[in-house]
């Protein structure tokens, strides 16, 4: 059974985000993996096996890395796909209209892709809290 929309006011805009059909979700979170998996392994420099939340991180070799690794058509095509089932009011499809509605507004356009991962993909971590704690304890200088 299918999540409802929901609804999200983003900057000036109201954006509803339909959930990716199951076969969809899972391909595009393996295309994720795939680029991301490798460099976030890498960036971890004292792993903690009973919990990893605790772990130090090094960003700066996790964003290296990843920036090693981007195929511009992927990411292209990963974005596609996540916005392929977000509406935005009064102007439609935002897949559809993507260059109407990010002219001039990229970030938007960054977040609500961070929303739909969000939204899409925020039940694989044990709680939202958690996941966010972990990010604010990366480190952003490269480990030497």
């Amino acid at each position: 059974m299918a999540r409802e929309p929901i609804e999200k006011n983003i900057d000036e805009f109201k954006f509803i985000f339909y959930q990716l059909p199951p076969r969809k979700s899972l391909n595009l979170m393996l295309r994720m993996l795939q680029i991301l998996g490798s460099p976030l392994g890498g960036g971890f420099a004292k792993s903690n096996r009973e919990n990893l939340l605790d772990s130090d991180i090094d960003l700066g070799k996790i964003v290296t890395a990843l920036c090693e690794r981007i195929n511009i058509g992927e990411v292209e095509f990963i974005i596609n796909e996540l916005i392929s089932q977000v509406i935005c009011e009064g102007q439609g499809e935002v897949l559809k209209n993507f260059d109407s509605i990010f002219a001039g507004r990229l970030p938007l356009l960054f977040k609500v892709v961070y929303e739909m991962l969000n939204i899409e993909y925020s039940a694989f971590f044990v709680g939202k809290s958690a996941f966010q704690s972990f990010l604010r304890k990366a480190d952003t200088a490269p480990k030497k």
